[in-house]
């Protein structure tokens, strides 16, 4: 069992993390994403140039909740190919989100979408771009995020800086658009009791994780999905999956470990009816909270794990 001195490191080294990751100019780079989307069209198309998809996700979900705007995901490929060579008249204004690995993909999708005539908007985490590229984008439209030395550092930022852009758009009217506001401008005073909540769980999953497994996650917490899955702390083998695609491959690895809230519980009811029909063992982390923060707060769990199984 862990000592509360542990437990206590382990919290204050997420605050540590989570402070340095937000700087205040996260809140007013914000209002750049607010002002490209609200200046735009009722359609917003979002993309990602990297490893990393849930950020641009999260967009989506926020955008579809919470505002009028039509939001719609693509990869970059399906963007560049099957997407912004056909819609003309009817341009879409595009949302990038970019994380390091994806500095070439972004080049290319830069060049396809402005010779289409559509507007960008362009979120970059970590160093800054290169000249090839940058010279290609307007500065008005682009938020360079602070340098982080973690992913998790890069995909806080990103997701505050998010949630706090379309509280903007509804001028933090009405509950959810007031909660996302308040929750993700004053994170840290959540953390110490969160940690101590879902201690258990995590324990747990750190014990699961010990043997090859999948890695699945309903939408709003598909970056805890992403995150374990690409982690360089984690040595065990184990493979990310959606949610639909987890029975083709339970054949070779039966054991999932899945990440999701309370509200979306029952969309995930026939996923773990696989328990039954196909002996397959489940471990859960499910957060209860609004599917708009869980997220959030899912990611700074999945970091907390990773301390965990560092010790």
């Amino acid at each position: 069992m862990l000592s509360e001195g542990l437990i206590r490191k382990i919290a204050e080294r997420i605050v540590t993390e989570v402070t340095e990751a937000l700087p205040n100019d996260v809140i007013n780079q914000s209002g750049t994403l607010a002002s490209f989307i609200s200046s735009g069209g009722r359609e917003v198309v979002v993309t990602n140039a990297g490893s990393f998809a849930s950020p641009a996700k999260f967009l989506v979900l926020c955008l579809r909740n919470m505002t009028l705007r039509n939001a719609v995901y693509f990869t970059s490929q399906e963007l560049m190919y099957y997407v912004v060579p056909y819609d003309e008249g009817r341009e879409s204004d595009i949302v990038i989100f970019v994380t390091p690995d994806g500095i070439s993909t972004l080049n290319l999708l830069v060049d396809q979408v402005k010779w289409t005539g559509h507007k960008i908007c362009a979120i970059i985490a970590g160093d800054s771009l290169p000249q090839t590229v940058k010279y290609k984008l307007s500065s008005d439209t682009v938020i360079h995020l602070k340098s982080g030395t973690s992913n998790m550092s890069q995909l806080l930022q990103m997701y505050v800086l998010t949630g706090i852009a379309v509280s903007r758009l509804v001028n933090r009217r009405g509950i959810r658009g007031k909660r996302l506001w308040d929750e993700l401008t004053n994170i840290n005073s959540v953390i110490n009791d969160m940690v101590e909540q879902y201690l258990e769980d995590l324990l747990s999953i750190k014990e699961f994780m010990s043997a090859p497994h999948l890695i699945t996650a309903s939408p709003t917490m598909w970056v805890v999905g992403e995150y374990l899955a690409y982690s360089s702390t984690i040595k065990t083998q184990r493979f990310l999956a959606m949610p639909h695609e987890v029975r083709n491959f339970i054949r070779f690895v039966n054991r999932v470990l899945l990440a999701t809230t309370d509200v979306e519980e029952y969309s995930m009811k026939e996923l773990k009816g696989l328990t039954v029909t196909a002996a397959t063992e489940f471990k859960e982390l499910r957060i209860k909270t609004d599917p708009l923060t869980a997220p959030i707060y899912g990611l700074m769990l999945a970091r907390a794990l990773e301390l965990l199984i560092e010790q």
